[in-house]
């Protein structure tokens, strides 16, 4: 099969009210480009579902309505910025889903937001890593790998460990001078020669590979010139990604162009191909959600990875060869009940609420779409037992019983029942919807629960412990927060560590802390699943905190959009794998009217 080049000049329009247009030359394939266009005219045109080269590829990145405030990864105090810079700067790192994808063996789904499970990673700027002894972690880089340059910042050049180092140190430098001692299990990063990296640990960290590989204080490798220019510049952005940034305009859109000379390839039908396909990637910032759905519907967006599932049935009309797939939000609610005080000291006290609820009823009426039970750990991780496989002792309270709820209060010493407050976020109208809802349901086992509508950073402070004599840091019964619920290092350690500032519930357990000790320190990824899947469990039964469902959300493309299967992350808030891989269908998209 003789592979096709097609390269064209792409004028791209987006809705003048939201978006500036983008338009100029494709980046050129090479020395090649005149014979091959001439072939072109002798060649057939490629049918569909065949690779095409060429074309722009609109796409609307979920999480990151208004741009970055930074360019520089290494600011904990900037925003997106390791979401922005992904199409150029790229990790040691990152999901195999070309292998491990619905595109491959579908052993896992890369639905998960924040979440790449060790067996499921590849590497990227790394050929490949091991562990040399129980300290020590070599990653091989990757040779020929090149940094594209930049005129005025730096010439195109070969990366080297060198580099990786100096970028690593550098992040994990500022993070330290921010209060951010995460890393402190890390004793030094070093270069050995120019393709050896080697890690030394103080102590084995089970979740090495989220910070140490894909995310953390790898976040994106920038080299040393680009920092000396100014790295907080995307004017100064040198990659060595499948795209290179070309214009951002704040408010408006940020547009990359292929990468000529990228060392990526895949392989489809025994042919192998260079990545990316695509001329241009076109991430808009279009911070309006009726403005971006009208993007969507009419094309101008070819691909739109956030769209709450309330628009489900409007798409389906408006849109119908619209494709849309469900997965589920990255951050789960949960009412956290203070176990220091009574009545939530009293574990049966905690369990009566969960059994008195109508989960399902909170579901179908606030999400309309989602899990139910809702984590801590979802369905889109390798920590989650069905609800149906649960232990009797869990399914109970998933019963939906205000009679038993009645009979454990009475046997729990509150036959009358209690009052209690609970503080939310007096601008999250589904949370409110929650608890108008919980205020039904538990008012038939005589709970009453008052809602206490509160302003975020006071919130914040209050679940913290931290407060002001005007602003007192803490709640009196309950207060309703959010998690990421993709990995138990970040839910958990918020959730349930009494050492952690960030603990809601003052839920001082030694098994979970000791269970949650041990799991840390687990090499062996089927025991950590075990221990991980079982400290899911006694959360859920121990009850200190009321896991609402997850809400399920929607990815939408358009079918002319191939070689895409749905996946949302190959990394933390990483699309490079999925946008580098698929391509555009000129002819079907031109039959479909647009």
């Amino acid at each position: 099969m003789k592979k096709k080049f097609l390269w064209m000049l792409v004028s791209w329009l987006i809705v003048a009210t939201f978006v500036l247009s983008s338009c100029g030359p494709s980046v050129a394939p090479g020395e090649q480009e005149e014979e091959e266009e001439e072939e072109e005219e002798e060649e057939e045109e490629p049918v569909a579902g065949e690779p095409q080269y060429g074309g722009t590829l609109t796409q609307k990145i979920a999480w990151c309505a208004d741009g970055p405030s930074t360019w520089d990864t290494s600011d904990l105090r900037g925003t997106a910025a390791h979401t922005w810079t992904s199409p150029y700067a790229e990790t040691l790192l990152i999901g195999d889903i070309e292998k491990y994808g619905p595109r491959g063996t579908n052993e896992y789904g890369f639905m998960a937001w924040e979440l790449v499970p060790e067996p499921y990673l590849k590497g990227c700027l790394a050929e490949s890593w091991e562990w040399t002894d129980p300290m020590t972690l070599v990653y091989k880089i990757r040779p020929g790998v090149m940094w594209t340059g930049r005129e005025g910042v730096m010439d195109a050049r070969e990366l080297t460990a060198d580099d990786i180092a100096y970028s690593m140190n550098r992040t994990w430098g500022r993070m330290r001078e921010q209060g951010n001692v995460i890393f402190d299990y890390l004793d030094t990063v070093t270069a050995t020669d120019k393709y050896t990296l080697v890690l030394e640990f103080g102590t084995f960290y089970a979740d090495w590979a989220f910070h140490m590989g894909y995310r953390g204080i790898i976040q994106a490798i920038f080299p040393k010139e680009v920092v000396e220019a100014g790295a907080s510049d995307w004017k100064n952005a040198v990659g060595t990604g499948p795209f290179i940034i070309t214009d951002y305009v704040e408010e408006a859109q940020a547009t990359y162009e292929r990468n000529p000379n990228y060392w990526g390839t895949t392989t489809i039908d025994g042919e192998e191909y260079q990545l990316p396909f695509v001329d241009k990637l076109i991430w808009p910032i279009i911070p309006d959600e009726s403005t971006a759905l009208a993007a969507l519907r009419t094309g101008k967006i070819d691909w739109q990875v956030y769209v709450p599932y309330i628009y489900s049935d409007t798409l389906t009309d408006s849109a119908p060869d619209l494709i849309q797939k469900v997965y589920l939000r990255g951050q789960t609610p949960f009412a956290a009940l203070k176990t220091t005080q009574p009545p939530f000291d009293n574990r049966d006290v905690r369990r009566a609420l969960m059994v008195g609820t109508d989960w399902e009823s909170i579901l179908k009426s606030v999400y309309i779409e989602g899990e139910n039970p809702g984590g801590p750990m979802t369905s889109q991780t390798p920590y989650y037992t069905p609800l149906d496989e649960l232990p009797e002792s869990v399914q109970v309270l998933y019963s939906n019983d205000p009679v038993l709820a009645a009979k454990m209060l009475a046997d729990a010493g509150y036959p009358d029942g209690f009052k209690m407050k609970m503080a939310a976020s007096a601008t999250d109208l589904a949370t409110q919807d929650v608890i108008a809802l919980l205020m039904d349901q538990w008012r038939e086992f005589n709970v009453e629960l008052e809602l206490v509508p509160t302003e975020g950073t006071l919130l914040g402070s209050m679940v913290s412990g931290r407060g002001t004599d005007e602003r007192p840091g803490d709640y009196e019964d309950s207060v309703i927060m959010t998690m990421a619920n993709a990995t138990p290092w970040i839910c958990f350690d918020r959730m349930a560590l009494i050492q952690s500032w960030k603990d809601p519930a003052r839920f001082d357990s030694p098994y979970f802390n000791e269970g949650f000790a041990k799991a840390k320190v687990t090499r062996d990824y089927d025991e950590l699943v075990a221990i991980v899947t079982d400290l899911n469990l006694y959360l859920l039964e121990e009850a200190p905190y009321l896991v609402f469902p997850c809400a399920g959300i929607l990815t939408c493309y358009w079918p002319w959009v191939k070689n895409f299967y749905g996946e949302v992350e190959c990394g933390y808030y990483n699309f490079k794998a999925q946008t580098s891989l698929a391509w555009i269908d000129q002819n079907l998209k031109e039959e479909m009217g647009y």
